[in-house]
């Protein structure tokens, strides 16, 4: 592990806002300006991730443990515990039919306009990655979200480019400087 960060000890919906928030800023865009309208790839796509996320709070069993988000090089998996809710069947959560294991928690999403209560969000994440990013174990639900190869790829190619240029001697002291900090954390 390479990085920790604590969205915890403070409001659920802070917590999410904040998680969501950090998570948009890690989706990087690849954009083709060869091509007209212009192309733009992320590096995850932020509305099915978003879907994850709501579902992994409102479903999570609270009583066992807060649901956990980690981000790899290539995904992001986020877990949420208890599994399916007491009357709910895989076919029936992969066909977007909802229920809710936390009503009053799922009420004050609603009220704050985050969900809908309309089953939609597993609906687009299987649209997005396929119903493979689903692991559904008893006691658990994981959901693994793959990044872009070609964001990925370009990303290399980046880094790539900045490391050749720090070879590079007409860069000043402070350039070269700069660049190493850059490429150490980018």
């Amino acid at each position: 592990m390479s990085e920790r960060n604590d969205f915890g000890r403070q409001s659920v919906i802070n917590s999410y806002f904040a998680l969501k928030t950090r998570l948009q800023a890690e989706n990087v865009c690849m954009v083709d300006t060869t091509v007209r309208p212009r192309k733009e790839t992320y590096l995850y796509d932020m509305d099915a991730v978003d879907e994850a996320i709501i579902n992994a709070f409102v479903h999570n069993d609270w009583n066992i443990s807060e649901p956990l988000f980690c981000m790899f090089d290539n995904r992001l998996e986020i877990l949420s515990y208890g599994g399916m809710p007491y009357s709910q069947t895989k076919e029936r959560f992969l066909q977007g039919i909802s229920v809710p294991r936390n009503l009053a928690l799922m009420r004050v999403f609603q009220d704050l306009e985050i969900t809908e209560k309309t089953g939609h969000g597993t609906v687009k994440i299987i649209s997005a990655y396929g119903k493979e990013v689903f692991d559904i174990q008893e006691g658990l639900i994981q959901v693994t979200i793959p990044f872009s190869k070609k964001v990925m790829k370009n990303r290399g190619t980046l880094n790539d480019t900045l490391s050749g240029t720090l070879k590079n001697d007409n860069l000043t002291d402070n350039e070269l400087t700069l660049l190493s900090i850059l490429l150490s954390n980018p």
